[in-house]
């Protein structure tokens, strides 16, 4: 029984069964545990009762949880991952049918992460917006830093040196595959209506870029869009830029491959 371990055992055991995800086990242990108040406002508990909530559809209560409790800034991310797709799941469901990248954009636009699990800089595809522009102020001066420059770029953007390293292999692979694509339009329609500001020096643009290294395809229609039609600028206020799913996936029962945070 739960409530022959102590604190610590309890914290434990609950991190355990979140990290490997079997939230049925931490659904019976939290049960348990519940039966008591003095493990409330204990984080490692509250953050996996949030997560039994949301695999259970219990929105409402999810909501109550995440809008009340201060969690600390190393669980933010999780947690803001939790509420956007309890957010896209209870509209799902009201719809009757799955949400398309716009819908998920307005979706986070309207409904932003409360205090509690947010310090209200803004993040797009996961990096804070000041973040993004510190790095883009190292690629202007060098779009290929040493493995030393990497180091220090991560520690002052906060960033692993991982994300560092692919935030600069996909933005050259951007700024190649706008230069291709560039080149297509001048040639077919002139540059008359393309000019560098209009994309180059587009912040939207480098944002819809963000999604991932596979999206050669979908380039092309969006750049063939954009050459088609010189009377209405891509980025106007009626289309939004696609984001990128987040990776979190509802858990089935009894399936140990299933993953949440990936």
């Amino acid at each position: 029984m739960p409530m022959n371990f102590n604190l610590n055992q309890i914290e434990c055991i609950c991190q355990v069964l979140y990290d490997n995800q079997e939230t049925d086990r931490l659904k019976t242990f939290l049960s348990e545990i519940s039966r008591t108040t003095m493990y409330h406002n204990n984080e490692v508990i509250v953050k996996c009762r949030a997560l039994v909530l949301f695999v259970n559809k219990e929105f409402t209560e999810l909501f109550k949880i995440l809008n009340n409790f201060p969690f600390s800034v190393y669980n933010h991310n999780e947690m803001q991952n939790l509420w956007y797709q309890a957010q896209y799941a209870q509209i799902e469901i009201s719809r009757g049918h799955q949400l398309n990248a716009v819908a998920k954009y307005r979706i986070r636009k309207k409904f932003p992460p409360p205090n509690t699990i947010w310090d209200g800089d803004e993040v797009t595809y996961y990096f804070k917006d000041k973040s993004r522009n510190y790095l883009a102020e190292q690629f202007a001066h060098n779009p290929y830093p040493s493995i030393v420059e990497k180091h220090f770029m991560a520690k002052n953007s906060g960033l692993t040196i991982t994300q560092v390293s692919n935030w600069f292999k996909n933005r050259r692979q951007r700024d190649k595959t706008l230069n291709n694509f560039k080149s297509r339009c001048i040639t077919q329609n002139g540059l008359s209506y393309l000019q560098p500001t209009d994309f180059e020096m587009s912040t939207e643009f480098h944002e819809h870029f963000e999604q991932n290294t596979d999206t050669a395809l979908y380039d092309a229609k969006f750049f063939e869009t954009a050459c088609s039609d010189s009377s209405k600028s891509y980025f106007d206020c009626e289309r939004e830029p696609q984001d990128r799913d987040f990776s979190f996936h509802w858990h089935q029962s009894g399936n140990s491959s299933s993953s949440f945070f990936t």
